[in-house]
């Protein structure tokens, strides 16, 4: 047993050697404190007449202060989706400098890279800047607070949020109390640890901060909606797209290798009763449902029950569809443009249920899903704009399957440093052997660029 912790803890000590750098340790446990006022660093720093971006969970960059006559300048709002991890560094630590420096190319695998490409072809005689400021982690507060805050400093004429992936039990600046009645969750819930609960009895606290959380939700999109429709500002506010096909539910251990041997024994099992496993509203078990009737292809079915299991699941309250019909009404409400990035991208894939093909893991995009979402922005800003561009065939003539194909697996070192970074969560917080694997064998496979000018 000894040897078992000594073995954690050798891990945890290179996790912080191998990229991590103090910020992400210290990130661990920053939100013990109830306040949880995580969100204490300023973007940057002003200097002669450029503004240079220092914020630890936002990609270092510079752009011109004041903002110049004749430039465009649009910016990208957002969680890690937004911002593009995990291609595009943000930590401010010795380690990613260093592999920036020697692997600049990776910053081009973002929706705010592919976005500053295609803009000059709908915005004429203009300047195009394109500031990519997702957050790693950046729930719609941070987001609020960002912009708002420094709104003075962007002065944008265009502006994109992806939302909806990194709502939480326990939001930064909420005094939410845990509504259960388990000791052990209730201080990992004030923690701002929790991801799960270990039976539906420990978790019926936490479906009414669930309640509490849409309700801030709304509040908060409002506030940042109604701001930038005062400024004046175009908009785009978009739901979070997510991996339908190939998430995984965060379950205990003995909830998911249940039902695995059931899926794996005898799959049919599982399915036999459809309404009956609706009506237990079990997300573990509906989601495995949905997984049969997807190898059945009966993707119709499948698509509704793992939607349902993502919706219900007791662990993240991220890429939820209930969050996309708040989304839509606040954004009708504030003349924001609202964009389906999942229904979007499920027609432009001819799919039923989203997976791999665009996925890294739940809801990180591979590079070919990045380009993808970046041309169904522009597509739909270019017939507004009555250019009528077809961006995919304009960027990528040959089909966006072709111009991926040059991209190779990532290196030994990449694949360790990764694997390591996962292991934070299935030591930290109790998440299943499965959740832990699934999601490492998707960061082994993923690609990377050779060379983005080929």
């Amino acid at each position: 047993m000894k040897k078992k912790y000594i073995f954690y803890i050798l891990l945890l000590g290179m996790n912080f050697l191998l990229g991590m750098g103090v910020y992400q340790f210290y990130n661990l446990f920053v939100d013990l404190d109830l306040k949880g006022h995580d969100f204490h660093w300023p973007l940057g720093e002003q200097k002669q007449n450029y503004f240079k971006v220092t914020h630890p969970e936002i990609p270092w960059q510079i752009f011109k202060t004041p903002k110049p006559q004749n430039e465009f300048r649009t910016i990208v709002l957002g969680g890690s989706q937004a911002m593009g991890t995990p291609y595009v560094f943000h930590n401010k630590n010795i380690g990613n400098k260093l592999q920036w420096i020697f692997d600049k190319e990776r910053d081009k695998i973002s929706i705010s890279y592919w976005l500053s490409q295609m803009l000059p072809s709908v915005i004429k005689n203009k300047d195009i800047k394109v500031i990519n400021l997702g957050m790693a982690g950046g729930s719609i507060i941070k987001v609020k607070k960002l912009l708002i805050d420094n709104y003075h400093i962007l002065r944008p004429d265009l502006v994109i949020i992806i939302t909806g992936n990194n709502e939480r039990y326990k939001y930064e600046f909420e005094k939410i109390p845990y509504k259960g009645d388990n000791p052990i969750l209730k201080v990992l819930y004030e923690s701002g640890l929790i991801l799960r609960g270990k039976s539906e009895a420990e978790a019926k606290g936490l479906k009414e901060n669930l309640k509490i959380v849409k309700s801030i939700y709304k509040r908060e999109l409002e506030e940042v909606l109604s701001f930038l429709e005062n400024k004046k500002v175009k908009t785009y506010a978009l739901p979070a797209a997510v991996n339908t096909k190939d998430w995984f539910p965060y379950a205990p251990e003995d909830d998911i290798k249940k039902f695995v041997d059931i899926y794996k024994t005898n799959p049919k099992n599982l399915i036999k009763n459809l309404p009956l496993i609706k009506k237990q509203m079990n997300s573990i078990e509906i989601f495995f449902a949905g997984k049969v009737l997807l190898d059945q292809k009966r993707e119709k079915e499948a698509k509704e029950f793992l939607e349902l299991s993502l919706e219900i699941d007791k662990a993240f309250l991220r890429n939820r569809p209930g969050y996309k019909n708040i989304l839509k009404e606040v954004a009708i409400k504030h003349k924001a443009i609202f964009l389906d990035l999942q229904r979007e991208l499920e027609k432009l894939l001819n799919v039923q249920v989203i997976g791999n093909e665009i996925f890294l893991d739940y809801c990180h995009y591979n590079p070919k899903g990045n380009f993808l979402v970046a041309s169904l922005i522009m597509n739909d800003l270019s017939r507004r704009l009555k250019f009528n561009i077809d961006f995919i065939n304009e960027f990528a003539p040959d089909g966006f399957e072709k111009k991926f194909e040059y991209y190779s697996p990532p290196s030994k070192t990449e694949q360790f440093i990764y694997i390591i970074r996962w292991f934070k969560l299935y030591l930290l917080t109790g998440i299943s052997k499965e959740n832990f694997l699934s999601t490492i064998e998707q960061y082994k496979n993923r690609q990377r660029p050779k060379n983005l000018n080929d």
